[in-house]
């Protein structure tokens, strides 16, 4: 339903659109009246309408003058304007303040009917679009730490591709000038710093490492973080090849200063490893099925569960080929071992067990790798198929907020529940936000809080709420109960108090 205002001296001309309006246009609605643009002015100060009809040439204000006030205040309403007169200069004016519909007097219906057509027609565009930038600017953090992964798990497979999500990364320079390098992040001291160093756990512990490292970036070396848990990450490192010093040396300078700064400031002890290094954004695709582990082959793994589960067919295929890639560039026993491990554990988030071994002596009859490819590719399709038949996006969210509910006294991470439900972090973090309408950290806190209340309510000590909520001390606990309820965990326990003695004095 669109709303519209109608601004006219002559009380019949607004009777008769308004009554027009009623009578065949059944998703607009007039909403008021007005003789004068003064009174349709202060109006619109305390109100936003759709569409605005307007006569020009009124006792004090002009429509022109109307027009003027919604481009300055109200820029998503549209203007119409009515006028006897037909002098260029009412609509060259008008055409400065964005008024694209210019109708003479005496009004033809069936023009007016379709210049609100047009404007409702836009208006729906509108509308939509900003619909998709309120979502796009919304999850714009979420989508950066998806690109990342995909990146390096081999689900962007072409320069094209990345081109058009790059700017997600927000550096001042273009694609084509970037050089790339992959990164190993480890922090030695991480156990030991959430224990004594930081209460406030360890998911909000990774933010804070990516807050930091992204912190030091400049405007010709930038650093992101891919995947932490449990004190270790991925960064993906783009450096402007304007830099004439060896490369490597380029980036050993910036993360030592990364790190030297962190142990100074935060008591936070970081090393960083050099994994790779591209000297463009085709070498960087092109080297991205370098997988060296077994724990990087699990993460492509989730990730390629992910797409499947979010129907994502073509970063589902370049998973796909990026697996089939490695096999090929192996000796044929270390790619039935990597192969076997790859359907297995596609397997088992099926809960399909009892095809392991039929999987075993499949791989084990293939006498070469091109034959091993084929097969472990053939079976991976089938379980693809399986999977995406078997998703059920609602069940997802509701397993993980089982996990939550049963493991919310302990430190678990948005990593942690990713884990459970065998997907891929990043993804899951934007998939949890849009079934829930919280992020994970604001959920568990929710969560947490709720179970604290009805603790408090039974009598249990502050000391003992705190342990069981998961808190590691009683300070951070009250901070983030009076932060959640208004009030601290005491004064909450004395408002029941006085709310029971209340009741029952009521009741005798």
């Amino acid at each position: 339903m669109y709303s519209i205002i109608i601004i006219d001296d002559e009380i019949n001309i607004r009777n008769g659109i308004s009554k027009y309006i009623e009578n065949n246009h059944s998703d607009v609605k007039v909403v008021a009246t007005f003789e004068d643009g003064y009174d349709a002015i202060e109006y619109l100060k305390f109100r936003s309408v759709d569409i605005i009809i307007t006569d020009v040439k009124m006792i004090t204000v002009s429509g022109i003058e109307v027009a003027k006030y919604v481009y300055n205040n109200l820029p998503s309403s549209k203007v119409i304007i009515l006028s006897g007169y037909r002098e260029f200069e009412y609509a060259r004016e008008a055409l400065t303040y964005n008024v694209k519909h210019y109708l003479t007097k005496p009004t033809d219906f069936e023009e007016l009917s379709a210049v609100i057509n047009s404007t409702t027609d836009e208006l729906s565009k509108e509308r939509k679009q900003n619909k998709r930038v309120s979502y796009y600017e919304k999850y714009r953090p979420m989508f950066k730490d998806e690109l990342l992964s995909d990146i390096l798990m081999g689900a962007v497979n072409d320069v094209e591709t990345l081109e058009s999500k790059f700017e997600l990364l927000e550096t001042t320079m273009p694609l084509s000038e970037c050089r790339f390098a992959i990164v190993n992040l480890y922090m030695d001291n991480y156990s030991d710093y959430l224990e004594n160093n930081w209460m406030y756990g360890k998911d909000q512990l990774n933010e804070a490492t990516e807050n930091f490292i992204e912190s030091q970036n400049t405007d010709k070396i930038y650093f992101f973080m891919v995947f932490s848990d449990k004190g270790e990450a991925k960064l993906l490192g783009v450096i402007s090849s304007s830099y004439t010093e060896n490369f490597e040396e380029v980036i050993s300078a910036h993360l030592k200063k990364v790190s030297d700064f962190a142990r100074e400031n935060l008591k936070l002890h970081f090393n960083f490893l050099v994994e790779s290094t591209y000297n463009n954004a085709k070498e960087l695709l092109a080297g991205k099925t370098q997988l060296n582990n077994f724990d990087d082959l699990e993460e492509q793994i989730r990730l390629l569960v992910t797409h499947i589960n979010m129907g994502n067919d073509s970063c589902s295929e370049s998973i796909i080929q990026s697996i089939s890639d490695k096999l090929n560039s192996l000796e044929l026993e270390k790619a039935k071992e990597i192969g076997l491990y790859v359907i297995s554990t596609m397997a088992n988030i099926l809960d399909n067990k009892e095809y392991i071994p039929y999987y075993e002596k499949g791989v084990a009859l293939q006498n070469n790798t091109d034959s091993l490819t084929e097969y472990i590719i053939s079976e991976i399709t089938k379980l693809s198929t399986l999977l995406l038949g078997n998703k059920d996006n609602f069940m997802v969210i509701e397993k993980a907020k089982e996990y939550i509910e049963a493991n919310f006294g302990n430190d678990i991470s948005l990593a942690d529940v990713a884990d459970f439900v065998f997907l891929n972090p990043a993804y899951f973090s934007r998939y949890f936000k849009q079934y829930t309408g919280m992020n994970f950290i604001a959920y568990l806190l929710d969560v947490r809080m709720n179970h604290a209340k009805k603790l408090l309510s039974e009598d249990v000590s502050i000391e003992e709420v705190t342990k069981i909520c998961g808190y590691s001390s009683v300070r951070y606990f009250s901070q983030s109960f009076k932060k959640h309820m208004g009030v601290t965990p005491k004064a909450y326990r004395l408002n029941l108090s006085r709310k029971q003695k209340y009741e029952v004095s009521k009741e005798n």
